[in-house]
């Protein structure tokens, strides 16, 4: 029994880029499993159905663009697909399509797609725009493109489900006549060749278009019962041709290649497509898909394959190489060669928990389950080993065949061996014994048996086993790797103890703190170069050699930090098993990529560039190139299963095998193929503030053009939306864009198809986009689109212009007004120093006049009450006077001081001052005093010269209202009102009646001083106002208002 039987697996996936996709897993051919010889590479197909976002699930026709679109038809609408996503086109969001049952589609040597609805509608879509055509025909359902050409001449052939045979040319319908030279009187296809020459096959002749009618090449005259049911252009020249039961390709008036006859019975054609490597594909209604090798080898698909029905439409192939085929209610599928060959239960293997593989002398492979014992595979023939062919359970996650050609088996109950088609167990319960997770053999053909937490790693070699304890590690490690390098030191991995290394009998430990990613080391290779390859558990990749420790992480490019399997294929890449897929890195790039900032020991460093999956970024020099492999390569499962010995092998043909946790994964890295087509970029759309805009109507459906797009003012925020249309692998697409203009460095966009901006200043700009594809190939080129923010008024030129010189002038009247504001401030600092000078002469005066003359009369009263011949009641009177005017000079004296203290400039100082004298004033004269002052005494600086001038006028008025007024009650008032000080004096004594003067005609010609008018001198003087408010018998009231700064 063959274990390559065809695997049939469905599911639902969801892509990276959020497209929803049905993935049907197909193995189309069978591989002998174990034989190293070629074989017929398998299918994976892809299907997209009407749950995952088309509008129907038939697919009718396929075409693709040059811009990489691929478009197809369905019963209700035409859809364009990037990879990512769909966009439907009906005819309630299209104007020119009249009915959205699209039948055909059809791209001619321009580029231009032509599309044929039922009732007659043709439109052709080129530079974005759609224009409709009516067809001659009666105007039912059945009056569409059948089929479609162009000829040399960019005249479209048109073949109608009522057979009739139309040409379009300068937008005008030529419907076939007598004179075109047919016999058949019912075209039923047309196709063009490579040169352009139109070929029509009709139910009695094959006939070629020249010189203005048709030439017979091919007729039932030739072959009884010809008749054509399907025509499609070949590579090589020609027509491939089906009809009479046979496929053929015409060519120069003969039959040049014979494909057979049908294997498809009396289904249906509805398509024909030659592949680029001049293979015949073949699509019918109930017998699925078949393809025609030039070999003459035949593969036929159906829903045993993948296919989701075997009523197949149409078939087609991208730039890529990719192939497409439309069903009738199956959706759209694409058939791509899987990398990875899946052995699983369905191929005969007794689980799909593969943990371990090892390839025997006779190339046969003996693979561990988990759970389900061992299985040997040779010859496409499967044996199995279970609990009663000896082993204790079936879990065997280590096996190996030494240089003896003996079977050992590491499994959670010990250690066994294969002897006489029994296992024998070898487990003596002190060295050997629980779970063996690790088997080595070195060069002395001793086995190294690593257990987890059974004692320490133990060497079977013959009889003897010899423990081998680990210097600095725990007594029972949990041994998970072991190897040998180049130089003969062994080398044994742990989990969560680190990596050991034996040299002349010592051991060395690395981890975490010599630069190691993690304490858990899973997987080891020596390679030929020297040096050790280390897998770690979610530490990455690391490499010892030349004594330094180098360590490569997701940080640098890897895919994945959990690293199960170390394998070299014959040209030098390593191929890495782990928790992402299985990924393969060039060992000279990973040299040029040695991340930087190593410490001086060697240790890795703990931060870097974080790289991209499935490709390189230009410009990142610090990112490896890794190309990853996943379930859409043909991996059953993306999780390798990993941290036993050994898990992954390569056998001796050079394929590489890697346990997964859904089944085996095999791959022939010479066989692998690469997508060498860069990806086509577009900008699809520019949305500015949630509102779609547009170069013009062509944006949604061929993306902007390249003229530049105006902004208005105001606009916050600008959504690019751009695709690459690579088919293959649209989930591991990566994008790089930047806005030129504002931004000199790429930003890294991965998997995103958007960019937005927000609050742009006016100007230029150009925003550029480019993309690689999965295998990391770049467009550098890429798409750009050009636009322009406009600018409020005030930002355009002529404003900024007119600001500037507005700026200009109000520069020079600021600077004006700085220097006169200087010059008035110099000149009121030099009046504030007259006024300095004036008090200070002041002052010096009163000095003179007032001390001088009483301090001389009081010398003169002391010399009168001295001498002898004084009366003693003279003397007595004299030193009375001497003691009043002493009294009077100390007042005078406390307020000289107080006026030049410069710390008694303010407004609080002055009222308690005021105030203070006033009530000891009145009071000797016992008068009633009463004060009105503000709750609140603001800080306010004033004057001396005004404060001083100010006591005079208050002292004065205080002097005449004691000498005169015969007042028994004084009102004062001191008020701050706004940048005034209000000061009033009132008394309710027997007032006057005063003049404009300050005088009053009942008031004494003496008033105790220099009189009313020498007090309204003073305050205005100061700046401010003087007032007299007084009637006969009513009181007199003086008030000042002097202004304060």
């Amino acid at each position: 029994m063959g274990i390559g039987a065809l695997l049939r697996t469905t599911r639902l996936k969801r892509s990276l880029l959020a497209l929803p996709t049905l993935c049907i897993a197909c193995l189309c051919w069978f591989m002998p499993v174990g034989q190293g010889a070629a074989a017929e590479p398998a299918y994976r197909i892809d299907v997209w159905q009407a749950d995952d976002g088309l509008p129907q699930s038939t697919v009718t026709s396929i075409a693709q663009t040059p811009d990489g679109y691929l478009w197809f038809g369905t019963q209700n609408g035409l859809v364009r697909f990037d990879g990512a996503r769909f966009k439907i086109f009906a005819e309630n969001t299209t104007p020119a399509i009249k009915n959205s049952r699209i039948v055909q589609l059809f791209v001619d040597h321009r580029g231009t797609l032509w599309i044929g609805a039922e009732q007659g509608n043709l439109i052709s879509l080129r530079d974005g725009r759609f224009v409709a055509y009516a067809m001659p025909g009666n105007g039912t359902a059945f009056n569409y493109a059948r089929a479609l050409c162009d000829d040399e001449e960019s005249n479209l052939w048109v073949v109608s489900c009522e057979w009739r045979l139309l040409s379009l040319a300068r937008g005008q319908f030529s419907v076939r006549s007598a004179d075109w030279g047919l016999s058949g009187v019912r075209p039923d296809a047309v196709a063009s060749d490579k040169t352009g020459r139109v070929c029509v096959g009709t139910e009695r002749e094959l006939a070629l278009w020249e010189g203005g009618k048709f030439r017979t090449v091919w007729s039932q005259a030739d072959e009884a019962g010809f008749q054509v049911e399907f025509l499609s252009t070949s590579r090589a020249g020609g027509w491939w041709v089906a009809g009479n039961g046979r496929l053929r390709r015409f060519d120069s008036g003969h039959w040049m290649a014979e494909g057979g006859p049908y294997r498809w019975a009396n289904e249906p054609i509805y398509g024909l497509y030659e592949d680029r490597q001049e293979r015949v594909w073949v699509a019918t209604l109930g017998r699925g898909l078949f393809r025609y090798d030039p070999d003459g080898k035949v593969l036929h698909l159906t829903t045993r394959e993948g296919l989701p029905t075997d009523f197949v439409r149409c078939v087609s192939e991208d730039r890529e190489g990719n192939i497409w085929a439309g069903t009738e209610g199956g959706g759209l599928c694409r058939l791509k060669p899987s990398q990875f060959q899946s052995l699983g239960v369905r191929q005969g293997l007794s689980s799909d928990q593969v943990m371990s593989v090892c390839e025997s002398a006779d190339h046969s492979y003996w693979i561990g389950m988990n759970g389900s014992g061992l299985d040997h595979l040779q010859e496409g023939r499967v044996e199995h080993y279970g609990t009663r062919e000896g082993l204790m359970n079936g879990h065997v996650w280590s096996v190996v065949e030494d240089r003896q050609g003996k079977i050992w088996a590491g499994t959670w109950g010990g250690l066994f061996r294969l002897e006489g088609g029994r296992f024998e167990n070898l487990s003596d319960g002190s060295t050997i014994g629980g779970v063996v997770l690790a088997m080595y053999e070195d060069r002395e053909a001793g086995l190294w048996i690593g257990q987890q937490a059974f004692g320490p790693p133990t060497c079977v070699k013959g009889a003897e086993r010899t423990p081998l304890q680990i210097a600095g590690a725990s007594a029972s490690p949990d041994v998970r790797v072991m190897t040998e390098d180049r130089e003969g030191d062994l080398w044994i991995g742990t989990e969560n103890e680190g990596l050991y290394r034996r040299r002349h009998g010592e051991f060395t430990h690395f981890g975490k703190r010599e630069g190691l990613g993690s304490e858990s080391v899973w997987s080891l290779y020596a390679g030929p170069e020297g040096g050790v390859w280390i897998g770690t558990c979610g530490g990455g990749l690391s490499r010892w050699r030349e004594d330094k420790l180098t360590t490569w992480t997701t940080k640098d490019g890897l895919i994945n930090d959990v690293i199960c399997q170390i394998l070299e294929d014959d040209r030098g890449n390593l191929w890495l098993g782990s928790y992402g897929g299985v990924f393969s890195v060039n060992k000279a790039d990973l040299e040029r990529k040695v991340p930087a900032g190593l410490p001086p020991e060697g240790g890795v460093r703990d931060a870097g560039r974080r790289g991209l999956p499935f490709g390189r970024l230009p410009g990142r020099g610090a990112s490896v190139h890794c190309v990853g492999y996943g379930k859409g390569d043909g991996l059953p499962s993306i999780e390798c299963q990993g941290g036993f010995q050994p898990s992954g092998q390569k056998s001796s043909d050079g394929r590489l095998w890697f346990p997964t946790s859904k089944g085996l994964a095999v791959i022939n890295p010479e066989e692998v193929s690469s997508n060498p087509v860069p990806p086509l970029v577009l900008v699809e759309e520019l949305v500015v503030d949630g509102t779609l805009r547009s170069a013009d109507s062509t944006t949604a459906v061929g993306g902007i053009g390249a003229s530049a797009l105006s902004i208005e003012p105001g606009k916050k925020e600008l959504e690019f939306h751009f695709t690459a249309t690579s088919l293959t692998a649209p989930e591991k697409v990566r994008f790089k864009y930047r806005l030129e203009g504002l931004e000199q460095n790429w930003t890294a966009a991965g998997t995103r198809r958007s960019a937005t901006y927000s609050r742009l200043p006016p100007g230029t700009y150009r925003f550029h986009v480019i993309a690689c594809n999965n295998d990391g190939v770049w467009n550098e080129e890429g798409a750009t689109l050009s636009l322009v923010m406009l600018p409020f008024f005030w930002e355009t030129g002529w404003f900024v212009v007119g600001s500037g010189a507005v700026l200009v002038a109000a520069i020079f009247s600021a600077a004006r007004l700085l220097v006169t504001r200087r010059l008035r401030l110099k000149l009121e600092r030099l009046e504030q120093e007259q006024v300095v000078e004036r008090e200070r002469a002041r002052i010096a005066k009163d000095i003179h006049d007032d001390l001088g003359a009483s301090l001389t009369e009081i010398a003169i009263l002391s010399e009168l009450a001295q001498k002898p011949e004084t009366p003693p009641q003279e003397a007595q009177s004299d030193l009375s006077t001497i003691a009043t005017k002493s009294r009077a000079l100390t007042q005078v004296l406390d307020e000289i001081v107080w006026a030049v203290n410069p710390r008694r400039d303010t407004l609080d100082n002055f009222i308690s001052y005021v105030c203070t004298y006033g009530e000891d004033y009145l009071r000797v004269a016992q008068i009633q005093c009463r004060l009105h002052l503000p709750a609140v005494i603001p800080e306010v600086t004033i004057r001396t010269d005004i404060r001083h001038g100010l006591f005079l006028v208050i002292k004065e008025a205080l002097n005449n209202i004691v000498k005169h007024a015969g007042a028994t009650e004084v009102n004062i008032t001191i008020e701050l009102r706004s940048a005034e000080l209000f000061v009033c004096v009132a008394d309710n004594g027997r007032g006057f009646c005063a003049s404009p003067t300050g005088s009053s005609d009942t008031e004494p010609e003496a008033t105790g001083g220099e009189g009313l008018s020498n007090m309204r001198q003073r305050v205005e003087n100061q700046g401010g106002r003087f007032e007299i408010v007084s009637r006969p018998g009513q009181g007199a009231a003086l008030q000042m208002r002097v202004p304060i700064k």
